[in-house]
């Protein structure tokens, strides 16, 4: 069987979009022939009307010579934006998995804040000028969406995106839920002498840095020693980096305003033995929620909640911190189990 995925950006570049369709391909490859088409120069075939940003991406899909890329494929997976190509790949007789990583087909800015619009929350988050230019390519999203729903499997990260894109539009009821692959993380680590605090999101209001900064603000007027890394003072930071910082963290800060629809940082600590301090966003309920870090969950915006749970790490041990790192490792890995979830792939993708 030969597989192509087509997708603008690949790993390591782009974020957890790009980190699980590099999982998906490392397990595919096992078993089928697998090609990934894309703009980025880390992929198979590099194609250059395969553009990062949506508005040059979809108008290139009127462009000829897609068929030629297509051809000799009998399965396209597209983990990203080209959702262009569905009824053309259909029309050759291919069959088409589509993996949303995010509200891109029902929100054009890709984030969901109940009880904001999309435009509300670009404004926030960009400022007005990106805002009204969002805006103006909306209408691109429900052409999307329409293409995606052609597909002949619709593949969401969690239960809770599910649900959230049911909500906006019911017809993503139909989707199938295959969880990220999760790679098994030691829990074995020696945290930081001095208590350490990580954030690792973007520096944006949806990711919810302003509440990271003003919890850091307040525990530090409050008198606490204690130290932040991460993307806190901006920068990204490599898969290896990450796993690294984990070892030496006494919590990590999950206060994102938008729905997440999986959110890898707050799963990845949890595997690494990590205690993430999250907002009440679904994916924090669906995976955090049914362990022993439950009571690490604030409303969100909630600054003094986040003030109050990174106290009351601070007061734990070293070893507490370890000893309760091996339960939450253990219980994530009974929730996201990669075993599981490298056949469910195979399943979905026809190479079991």
């Amino acid at each position: 069987m030969r597989i192509l995925f087509v997708s603008e950006l690949f790993y390591p570049f782009g974020g957890g979009a790009e980190v699980s369709s590099f999982y998906l391909y490392l397990l595919l490859r096992r078993r089928a022939e697998v090609v990934v088409a894309s703009f980025s120069l880390s992929g198979d075939v590099w194609v250059w009307r395969l553009f990062p940003d949506r508005p040059r991406l979809w108008l290139s899909g009127v462009l000829p010579g897609w068929g030629r890329l297509l051809r000799g494929f009998d399965v396209v997976y597209i983990p990203r934006y080209a959702y262009f190509l569905v009824p053309l790949a259909k029309r050759l007789g291919l069959r088409v998995v589509v993996h949303l990583h995010n509200f891109c087909p029902v929100r054009y800015s890709g984030y969901f804040v109940p009880g904001l619009g999309d435009m509300v929350v670009d404004w926030l988050n960009w400022g007005p000028r990106r805002a009204l230019v969002n805006g103006f390519f909306s209408g691109f999203s429900r052409v999307m969406r329409e293409f995606v729903l052609l597909a002949d499997e619709v593949l969401v990260p969690s239960g809770c995106h599910r649900e959230n894109l049911y909500r906006l539009d019911p017809r993503f009821g139909r989707a199938r839920v295959l969880y990220n692959f999760l790679p098994r993380l030691s829990p074995v680590r020696e945290p930081a002498e001095r208590p350490l605090f990580l954030y690792l999101g973007e520096r944006s209001f949806i990711k919810g840095f302003p509440v990271a900064l003003a919890a850091v603000v307040g525990l530090w007027r409050r008198g606490g020693r204690f130290s932040v890394g991460g993307t806190f003072w901006g920068g990204r930071m490599s898969r290896g980096e990450v796993v690294k910082a984990l070892g030496r963290a006494w919590g990590v800060l999950f206060p994102s305003f938008t729905e997440e629809s999986f959110g890898y940082v707050m799963v990845e600590s949890l595997a690494r033995g990590v205690v993430p301090i999250s907002s009440d966003v679904c994916v924090a309920r669906e995976f955090q929620g049914r362990t022993s870090a439950a009571g690490y969950i604030c409303r969100r915006g909630d600054v003094g909640c986040f003030v109050e749970k990174m106290e009351s790490l601070m007061a734990m041990s070293r070893r507490e911190l370890v000893e309760l790192g091996f339960r939450l490792s253990e219980e994530i890995y009974r929730l996201v189990d990669p075993v599981k979830t490298a056949e469910h792939v195979y399943r979905i993708f026809g190479v079991d």
